[in-house]
C-alpha cells in the first residue's frame, strides 16, 4: 500500500520493497518483508521517545510532550519482533506483513502508563500543538492469518524496561 508513503522516507522504503519483490519474483526466491511499528523494550536505543519518557518518570522529573495531541504511535516489543523473524524463517510464508500490536497510544497515554508502572510522581507538561495530522490505520489482518506469534501487552514490556533501568541491567544501545 502507498498510504504511508507520503514523504521521501516512506516513498524510498516502498521503492526498495518493490525492487526486492521484483528481484525475488524474477529469481524464484521466497521473500518475506516485515514492517514492524515502533520497536521498544529492554536493550533498545536510549534516545527514543519512549526511553526518554521512562527515564524521566523513574527520576520523578517532568515529562515534556511535544507531539501533536492527535498523534498516535503503535508499539511492538523487540522480543516479539525476534519471535516473528524466527517464525518467518522456519516457515513457508511469504509476502509483506505489518507488525502492529494492539497498543496504539498518544504521547499523553504513554506518559501516564510510564508514571503508573514506575510509581513516579512526575508531572506531565503538555507542550504539544493542536496541529492536524493525517490519521493512520494500523492494518494487521494478513499477519494474524499467517503467524502464530502473539504480541506482548505494552504494559508488560514497559514494566520490564522499568525493572531493567532500576537495577542497572537495561543494556540500552548508546549513541556515539
Amino acid at each position: 500500500s502507498t498510504a504511508l508513503a507520503h514523504d521521501g522516507y516512506g516513498r524510498s522504503k516502498l521503492m526498495q520493497e518493490r525492487l526486492v519483490e521484483k528481484w525475488a519474483n524474477d529469481s524464484g526466491c521466497r521473500l518475506i518483508v516485515l514492517r514492524p511499528s515502533s520497536i521498544f523494550g529492554v536493550g533498545c536505543p536510549e534516545q527514543t521517545f519512549l526511553a526518554t519518557v521512562v527515564r524521566a518518570a523513574m527520576a520523578n522529573q517532568p515529562i515534556e510532550l511535544y507531539a501533536p495531541r492527535e498523534y498516535r504511535q503503535n508499539f511492538v516489543a523487540v522480543a516479539d519482533v525476534g519471535k516473528v523473524v524466527l517464525e518467518a524463517l522456519s516457515g513457508t510464508v511469504q509476502g509483506t506483513f505489518n507488525l502492529f500490536s494492539n497498543d496504539t497510544l498518544t504521547a499523553s497515554e504513554l506518559a501516564d502508563r510510564a508514571i503508573k508502572i514506575s510509581g513516579s510522581r512526575s508531572e506531565v507538561v503538555d507542550r504539544s500543538s493542536s496541529a492536524r495530522i493525517s490519521g493512520v490505520h494500523f492494518d494487521n489482518h494478513r499477519f494474524g492469518g499467517e503467524f502464530t506469534t502473539q504480541f506482548t501487552p505494552f504494559e508488560e514490556t514497559l514494566r520490564q524496561m522499568c525493572d531493567a533501568m532500576s537495577n542497572g541491567t537495561a543494556s540500552t544501545v548508546r549513541s556515539a
